[in-house]
C-alpha cells in the first residue's frame, strides 16, 4: 500500500515523533507489538507493561498506545528512532500517520508536492481492517 505522497522525503525532523499527549500518539497493534518485542529481545508482556498504555478493547481486539515522555515518542533519541528498523505502522507512514486530513502539520510535508486532494482514507480503512484482524 502506499502511504506517504512520492515526492515526500523524511528529513529525520523527528517532528511526527513529538507532541504527544493523551489525545495522541501512536497506536499499536499486535504485529507491532510481535516485532518491537522480539527486536528488544523481550516477551511481548514485558513489552506491553513497559512500553505502552490505554489498553482498548475493540470488538475484542486489544489496541493500546505507545507511550511518551516529554510529549515526545520513549524511543526517539536526538531526533533519532532507536527502533527505526522495527518502528509501528504508524510510524512507517511517517507525518501523515492514519486518515491524513490534508493538514500540513510539519515543515517537511509543507515541502512536499502533493496530489490534488490527497487523502489516505481508502488504504487506511484497509490496513486498519489487517492489522485488527492479525490480533485475533
Amino acid at each position: 500500500m502506499k502511504y506517504n505522497p512520492e515526492s515526500f522525503i523524511c528529513n529525520s525532523c523527528g517532528d511526527c515523533c513529538k507532541n504527544f499527549n493523551v489525545d495522541n500518539g501512536v497506536i499499536i497493534f499486535h504485529k507491532d507489538i510481535n516485532k518491537i518485542s522480539e527486536y528488544l529481545n523481550i516477551s511481548k508482556k514485558k513489552f506491553i507493561n513497559k512500553y505502552c498504555h490505554d489498553k482498548q478493547l475493540i470488538e475484542n481486539i486489544e489496541i493500546y498506545k505507545l507511550n511518551y515522555k516529554k510529549q515526545q515518542c520513549i524511543f526517539l533519541t536526538d531526533n533519532l528512532c532507536t527502533i527505526h528498523n522495527v518502528k509501528p505502522e504508524q510510524c512507517i507512514r511517517g507525518p501523515f500517520g492514519f486518515f491524513y486530513d490534508g493538514i500540513l502539520k510539519y515543515q517537511c510535508m509543507i515541502e512536499a508536492d502533493f496530489p490534488k486532494n490527497f487523502n489516505t482514507d481508502k488504504n487506511d480503512i484497509e490496513l486498519l481492517k489487517i492489522n485488527l484482524k492479525e490480533g485475533d
